[in-house]
């Protein structure tokens, strides 16, 4: 029980000190993950070509 109360009191001080990002944060935050499912995708597509061009081949 002490653990519980020493963890929920830690909680406490984490949300006591933290604070709510700014608009310009969350706009970064934003365009960088946009551009790494962007880049995953055209990365994904491109092996796709690959092999389905590989593979016409044959």
């Amino acid at each position: 029980m002490a653990t519980r109360m020493s963890m929920m009191q830690k909680m406490i001080r984490i949300l006591k000190i933290a604070k709510k990002p700014k608009w310009d944060e969350v706009w970064l935050i934003i365009k960088i993950t946009f551009v790494g499912v962007l880049v995953l995708g055209i990365t994904g597509f491109l092996i796709r070509m690959t092999i389905t061009a590989l593979q016409l081949n044959k």
